[in-house]
């Protein structure tokens, strides 16, 4: 599952489940919040409901308004018999001090409610409770009370807002039980599987990094205003069919599971396209508000402190009826000027400290933690700076001393074999043996092969550094390269009293250039027969590891290991540093450069006396 982020079947998976689970969140959180504290209620009908309530006080108040202002028989909404409700209206009298039914429409139900209503003028509320009337004629005596019954027929033949309300309830009332624990359930797996499609996003098995796709490239702000737009046409259509008529229950229901999977999928992607663009930093650059804050960071910087002035006297123009907020204003304004002061002298500090040498200063954390805004950016740069420039110095010395090191080691690795082939040309030039040269021929062959092939490894290591070789990546067999390594090298093997112990992982194979993986494998084994101890083993193991291939060459080393792992790799390092042994020193770094032009590395370990070389290359 290491591939997960970039395999298309785990995709179509997350997107299934994210509609899927955003059509029940959706649905189950509509149902949650619909019946509220009901929710697990089983006892409370249809007109006992919060929302048959809320329809209760709307009729209350019409019927009240039509009262209060003499329009009640002109009110055709409710002679006309175009409800299920009928209604007794009473006013207080005050000076009986009780109700007094002044108006009845002639019809009771079972089921009947209580509301009672204040008006004054042409202001009317309407009370849940009844009001405490005791003396009120005294206190509120320009106010009108009055109190309305309102009678229900529980078959609700008419289609009246109780009806319509009646269907909508019934539909959801048969599931309310499970609303809750399916809500959470499967927000858990939604958020989740978001999660998971924010990592995914962007990753494709086809290219490296983030793939941007052409919605992406879309301006964001235009792509908001088409997904909103795109929800909008879904709540008409939902109101229209599933909060209608149309069809049977069952019908509906399915229509609005669709209807909430289709707008789950759209804001899907629009959220993957949120998270590719976070994710390749293109957000700022594809918004109207990333492109407005980019040309504002391109207005110099003293109009746009006379903009902020500028802005700021306007808005306390605006309050300056107000003297605290002018105040509290005043000082948040001050006191964060008092804080840009403060974390500028910090600031200032550190680039005295910087320009004056000294660069092991950094600005503490606990002050960076109480820096603001760009202040605290500022600080880190300032630190980066000073990191940055001990280790430029760093390397400035490690490449001084390597170069003094270069001509060192150049200087004794040629002047060696050329200085001994000036004096045997010396020798041959004078009176001398027939047998006396040939010995002489022979040490001048040998010398000159050496300086030779000093000069070949300088031009093939200053090539490999430099990636000026041919390369041809193609499937290539570990197990049969390694076999025609050993049989190269079987003699020399052989003559250093060294056995080797091959540990090949079956039918393993890189992607690499074979020969120039074969000059690394003879680099290798070249190294353990000048520097390994006679006598002893030379493991060479090749197996898998996810998908890289490790190639490791191990063995004993003759003489004692005194030199970092790393600077074995160095150009002109050898292991011993007296430079008794034969070579160039350039064995490793050859090896080395030749791996990674391959897409590959190579990494040296060294345990005591035990070393080991270890090539990694992608597999095929």
């Amino acid at each position: 599952m290491k591939n997960w982020k970039s395999s298309p079947l785990i995709k179509i998976l997350l997107v299934l489940i994210l509609c899927a689970s955003g059509a029940l969140v959706m649905w189950c959180g509509f149902g949650t919040a619909y019946f509220g504290r009901e929710l697990f209620d089983r006892d409370v009908s249809f007109l006992e409901s919060d929302r048959a309530k809320w329809i209760s006080r709307n009729y209350a108040w019409q019927i009240a308004d039509g009262y209060v202002n003499d329009r009640l028989d002109e009110e055709t909404y409710f002679l006309q018999k175009a409800t299920n409700v009928e209604y007794a209206i009473a006013f207080y009298n005050p000076y009986t001090k009780g109700w007094v039914t002044d108006r009845y429409s002639g019809q009771t139900y079972g089921w009947n409610t209580t509301l009672w209503f204040r008006s004054e003028g042409n202001h009317i509320d309407i009370l849940d409770e009844e009001p405490y009337l005791m003396g009120i004629e005294k206190e509120d005596p320009a106010a009108t009370y009055g109190r309305i019954t309102l009678f229900v027929d529980e078959s609700l033949p008419k289609k009246d807002d109780y009806a319509a309300e009646y269907e909508l309830y019934s539909a959801f009332a048969k599931y309310k039980h499970l609303y809750l624990p399916v809500t959470v359930g499967s927000l858990v797996v939604f958020v989740t599987a978001l999660i998971m499609a924010f990592l995914s996003a962007g990753h494709s098995r086809k290219e490296e990094g983030i793939r941007l796709y052409w919605i992406d490239r879309l301006n964001f702000e235009f792509l908001l205003a088409c997904l909103c737009f795109i929800l909008f046409v879904h709540m008409l259509i939902a109101k229209e069919f599933v909060g209608g008529d149309y069809g049977t229950e069952a019908l509906r229901i399915m229509l609005a599971i669709l209807i909430a999977m289709s707008a789950s999928l759209f804001i899907f992607i629009v959220l993957m396209s949120l998270a590719r663009r976070i994710k390749t930093k293109t957000l700022a650059s594809t918004s109207l508000c990333g492109m407005f804050v980019y040309l504002l960071k391109k207005v110099p910087m003293p109009i746009q402190v006379f903009g902020a002035a500028a802005l700021y006297l306007i808005f306390r123009v605006f309050i300056s009826s107000n003297q605290f907020v002018v105040i509290l204003c005043d000082l948040i304004v001050t006191v964060f000027f008092l804080l840009m002061f403060a974390n500028g002298k910090q600031l200032l500090k550190a680039s005295e400290k910087l320009a004056a040498g000294d660069l092991d200063y950094r600005i503490p954390e606990e002050d960076m933690k109480h820096m603001h805004w760009f202040f605290r950016k500022h600080g880190e740069q300032l630190n980066s700076i000073a990191e940055g420039m001990n280790i430029a110095v760093e390397e400035q010395m490690k490449s001084e001393r390597m170069k003094t090191e270069l001509i060192t080691n150049v200087s004794h690795d040629i002047k060696t074999p050329l200085t001994s082939i000036i004096n045997y040309v010396d020798l041959l030039q004078k009176e001398h043996t027939e047998e006396e040269e040939k010995e002489y021929l022979d040490v001048l062959a040998r010398n000159s092969s050496r300086l030779k092939k000093l000069t070949e490894d300088l031009v093939e290591a200053s090539k490999a550094s430099t990636g000026n070789v041919p390369l041809e990546l193609e499937k290539t067999d570990v197990g049969e390269l390694v076999d025609q390594s050993l049989a190269e090298f079987e003699e020399k093997l052989k003559q250093a009293e060294l056995t080797p112990v091959v540990n090949i992982q079956e039918g393993l194979c890189v992607m690499a250039d074979g020969k120039l993986l074969w000059r690394i494998l003879s680099n290798l084994l070249s190294n353990c027969v000048k520097y390994a101890m006679a006598g002893t083993r030379v493991y060479i193991d090749a197996k898998r590891d996810g998908d890289r291939a490790l190639i490791a060459v191990k063995n004993v080393s003759r003489e004692p290991l005194n030199i970092p792992a790393e600077e074995l790799t160095e150009r002109f390092v050898r292991g011993d540093e007296a430079r008794s042994t034969e070579g160039s020193g350039l064995g490793l770094n050859i090896a080395r450069s030749l791996a990674v032009l391959q897409n590959g590395d190579l990494n040296i370990t060294i345990d005591g006396d035990y070393f080991k070389a270890e090539v990694n290359l992608p597999v095929c």
